[in-house]
């Protein structure tokens, strides 16, 4: 699955390229603006203003951002799901978008388990972790993203929020919660959830 960007005069449309295994999607500028070379493997091109009537998009949830990822959003789509919690807010089908970095970042953050069963996260919980979604993503953004291996932004400069991770890929560190409460014994732990590394701090996630 891809993204090509399109430049238009005023707009930067995105255009998913759906494809029966990776495929390099390469631009080139032309008078019109920045336009895609899309390769001939290439089975589905879905158009700006046509996504809800692709198959590849119908099911979807809502973007993390969108008001429509509201804390009542949440804990009606979380509803008799007995899935831990992280691997609910990894199913695309509740919300779009959110990665393994970002559900570890905002767990930490709610205090919320990673373990704990989705169907419980309700109420309290789920304006916590909304909140909390909405404000790890957008501090991302503002710092670029995350740079692993060799991720980049567009314009070449590594993403720089990894500096801020509190607990990702920070087994046996201390959890900064706890040092501002004063608990020195404790320690990030690493579980594997659905074949994903998972971090998190059990003394502060609940």
């Amino acid at each position: 699955m891809v993204v090509a960007p399109i430049m238009t005069q005023v707009t930067l449309v995105l255009v998913l390229v759906v494809a029966p295994k990776p495929v390099p999607v390469m631009t080139h500028i032309s008078a019109s603006g920045l336009l895609p070379v899309v390769p001939t493997e290439a089975k589905d091109l879905i158009a700006p203003d046509g996504e809800a009537a692709s198959p590849h998009l119908r099911a979807l949830g809502p973007e993390p951002l969108s008001a429509e990822f509201s804390p009542d959003y949440l804990a009606g789509a979380l509803r008799g799901k007995r899935t831990p919690i992280k691997a609910a807010l990894l199913d695309q089908r509740v919300v779009a978008g959110i990665g393994n970095i970002y559900a570890c970042e905002a767990l930490w953050r709610a205090g919320i388990s990673p373990r704990r069963s989705a169907h419980t996260v309700a109420g309290g919980r789920a304006a916590r972790l909304v909140g909390a979604v909405r404000d790890v993503l957008a501090e991302a953004i503002e710092a670029g993203g995350s740079s692993l291996r060799d991720y980049v932004q567009t314009d070449g400069e590594l993403g720089y929020f990894q500096h801020r991770w509190a607990v990702y890929d920070r087994a046996g560190e201390a959890c900064a919660k706890c040092v501002e409460a004063g608990i020195e014994d404790c320690r990030i732990a690493r579980i594997v959830q659905s074949g994903r590394s998972t971090f998190y701090c059990s003394r502060q996630q609940r």
